[in-house]
C-alpha cells in the first residue's frame, strides 16, 4: 500500500446513479443470468490461455456485487476507503474445478485503483477449511502496484536470506465472468506465514494505518493538502502518528500463551514508540539490517513504511521481525531512510554488515542463476499486458553500485590539525567529526606518510558523551544526526609527541606536519578512508 494522489471524477454522481439503476434492473431480471454466466465460465476457464498463470475465477451474486459497488463509490466521495468487517460479502472462487467459498472487499487504502478503467484490489478470505495456492487470507492485487515482477523476484531475495515475507505470485482473474487480466496474488498476514518458513507459531503486530486513512479522508480525499499540514504532520514513516494494534493472533498455541505473546508484542512496539525500550531489545538486530540492505539494494521504499511494515513475534527469541511486504521494487531511484534503524547503533551496523554482503558481485551473480529460470516463464505471461517488462538485474546491478558507493563515502570526517603546541605542551591536536548519517570508527593517524598510530582514547579531551559511541575496543563516533542536527560536532585528540617520536625518533614535529585520519563506517573490517587535517582549526 502506498500514499499517492486520488483520483478525481467530475461524473461520480452521475456514474453512481447509472450504476445504482443498472444494478437494480440487473437484480430484478437478470440475477439468474449473472449466476448461470458463471457456470458456464467454470466450464470453459481451463482452455484460456493464459501463459501458464493459475486461472482464478470470482462468482459473486448480484447483491454482494452491488454493496461493492456502493462501498466504491462512497470511497470515490473521499478518496480513502475504509474497510469494515460488514463490507466483506459472500463470494466463490473457482479454481482448477474446484470451487472455494470466501468472503471478499475492496482493499483498504486510497482509491488510486478504484477508476472504472482500474484494476481494483481486493482482500479475500477463505471460508470453512483448505488452503487456494497455499492461502487462506490473500489479496489481489494490480501487478502494477508492486511493479510486476520485481515484487516476486525480491519476496525470492528475502525468503533466500532468512527473511520473512508474503507468498507472493501471479494469477489471470475473472470476475463474475469477465476478464480482468493478470493479477498479483499476496498472502496476508496468517499462522501459514512463519510455519512456511519454519518458524513457530507468533502473534503479528502492526502500526495501525486507520488513524492516516482518516486524516486523508478528512481532507476530502485530497493527499497533498493532509500531508502538508504542518499541525498533525502526517508522514507514513512517523511513529508519533500509528497506534499499536495486534494484527492475528496464530493457531497453535494455547490462548494463556498467545495472549501473552500478544501482550508482549504490543509492549515492544509501545516502547518503541515512546523510546522507552531502544530498536535493539525490540527487533531481531540481524534479520532487521537484513530486511533494510535488501529493501536498500531493491529500492523496496514502500515496504518499510508503517503503513505496509508488519512484525512478527518469535516466541523463542522474544523479538520482532519484519515482514517483507508490498515493497514496490525498483520503481524508481529512490534509497532507503536511515530514519528507520531508529538511530540503533546495533540495527546501523547491522544494515552496514548486511549491505556489505550484498554488494559482493558474486551475490548478484548468484541470485541470478537461481532465479532466472523461474523469473522467464513469468516474465512472458507479464509481458502480455506489459510488454516493456525486463528481468531486474541489470537495475539491481546499478543499485548495488551505488549502495558501494556509500558504504565508503567520499567525505565522511572533517578533520583539522593544530601543531601549535608541539613545543610547549608536548602534544599535537587534532579535531574529527561524523559528518555521515551513519556511525563512524576511527582507526587512526598516519603523519608525513610514514607514522601510523591507532586511535586511542586516552588522548581524547573532555569528549561529549554523546558524540561517542560506547565500545570496548572501537573509537566510534556517533551520526551527525545525533549529535546536534545540522551542526557539526568535533571531538578533540592531543597526540603526545612522545608517541610520535617513539615511531619516528629522527622525525621534526616543530612544524605542521601532514596528517589523515582513518575512518570507516561502523560495522565494517575493510581498509579505512585516509581523510587528510586541514592545518587549520576553525
Amino acid at each position: 500500500m502506498k500514499i499517492g494522489s486520488a483520483n478525481e471524477s467530475p461524473r461520480r454522481m452521475i456514474r453512481g446513479t447509472l450504476l445504482t439503476l443498472t444494478l437494480l434492473l440487473g437484480m430484478l431480471l437478470g440475477h439468474f443470468g449473472w449466476v448461470s454466466r458463471a457456470a458456464q465460465l467454470r466450464t470453459w476457464l481451463p482452455s484460456w490461455p493464459s501463459g501458464d498463470l493459475p486461472i482464478v475465477a470470482i462468482d459473486m451474486p448480484y447483491e454482494g456485487y452491488y454493496q461493492i459497488l456502493l462501498q466504491r463509490d462512497e470511497a470515490l466521495e473521499t478518496g480513502v476507503y475504509i474497510g469494515q468487517e460488514e463490507d466483506f460479502q459472500t463470494a466463490e472462487i473457482t479454481l482448477n474445478d474446484l470451487r472455494y467459498p470466501v468472503h471478499i472487499r475492496l482493499q483498504e487504502g486510497t482509491t488510486n485503483q478504484l477508476g472504472d478503467n482500474d484494476k481494483w484490489n481486493w482482500e479475500v478470505r477463505l471460508r470453512g477449511e483448505g488452503e487456494l495456492l497455499g492461502m487462506r487470507r490473500f489479496e489481489l492485487l494490480d501487478p502494477a502496484e508492486n511493479n510486476w515482477l520485481s515484487q516476486y523476484a525480491f519476496v525470492k531475495a528475502l525468503e533466500k536470506a532468512g527473511v520473512l515475507t508474503s507468498s507472493y505470485q501471479f494469477v489471470r482473474l475473472f470476475v463474475n465472468g469477465a476478464d480482468v487480466g493478470i493479477y498479483a496474488m499476496q498472502e496476508d498476514m496468517t499462522v501459514s506465514l512463519p510455519l512456511r518458513q519454519q518458524l513457530p507459531p507468533g502473534v503479528i503486530v502492526e502500526f495501525d494505518s486507520r488513524q492516516l486513512w482518516q486524516s486523508v479522508r478528512y481532507f476530502e480525499g485530497d493527499e497533498a493538502a493532509a500531508l502538508a499540514d504542518p499541525v498533525t504532520n502526517l508522514n507514513a514513516t512517523d511513529l508519533i502518528y500509528f497506534q499499536v494494534d495486534s494484527f492475528q493472533i496464530a493457531a497453535g498455541a494455547s490462548n494463556s500463551e498467545l495472549n501473552d505473546q500478544a501482550v508482549e508484542a504490543i509492549r515492544l512496539l509501545h516502547g518503541l514508540q515512546t523510546g522507552e525500550i531502544p530498536a535493539s531489545q525490540v527487533f531481531d538486530v540481524e534479520k532487521y539490517g537484513r530486511f533494510l540492505a535488501l529493501s536498500d539494494l531493491w529500492g523496496a521504499i514502500d515496504g518499510t513504511s508503517l503503513v505496509n511494515l508488519r512484525y512478527y513475534f518469535n516466541p523463542l527469541t522474544y523479538r520482532l521481525e519484519p515482514i517483507g511486504y508490498n515493497g514496490n521494487p525498483l520503481v524508481d531511484n529512490q534509497r532507503i531512510s536511515l530514519d528507520s534503524t531508529y538511530n540503533s547503533l546495533p540495527l546501523q551496523t547491522a544494515y552496514v554488515q548486511a549491505a556489505a554482503q550484498l554488494t559482493d558481485p558474486n551475490y548478484l551473480a548468484e541470485l541470478q542463476t537461481e532465479l532466472t529460470a523461474e523469473l522467464a516463464p513469468l516474465l512472458a505471461a507479464l509481458q502480455e499486458e506489459n510488454p516493456n517488462l525486463a528481468l531486474p538485474w541489470p537495475a539491481l546491478t546499478q543499485r548495488q553500485a551505488q549502495m558501494q558507493r556509500s558504504l565508503a563515502p567520499s567525505q565522511p570526517i572533517f578533520a583539522y590539525v593544530d601543531a601549535s603546541n608541539n613545543a610547549s605542551g608536548g602534544y599535537m591536536e587534532v579535531e574529527v567529526a561524523n559528518v555521515t548519517s551513519l556511525a563512524v570508527e576511527i582507526i587512526g593517524f598516519q603523519i608525513n606518510e610514514n607514522i601510523v598510530l591507532p586511535a586511542n582514547r586516552e588522548w581524547l579531551v573532555n569528549p561529549r558523551v554523546e558524540l561517542l559511541v560506547p565500545q570496548d575496543e572501537q573509537l566510534v563516533l556517533a551520526p551527525n544526526d545525533q549529535s546536534g542536527g545540522s551542526f557539526i560536532r568535533y571531538v578533540r585528540f592531543q597526540i603526545p609527541l612522545t608517541a610520535l617520536q617513539a615511531a619516528d625518533p629522527t622525525a621534526d614535529f616543530l612544524t605542521t606536519p601532514t596528517v589523515q585520519v582513518g575512518s570507516r563506517l561502523a560495522g565494517l573490517t575493510t581498509a579505512p578512508q585516509w581523510t587528510t587535517a586541514v592545518p587549520t582549526i576553525p
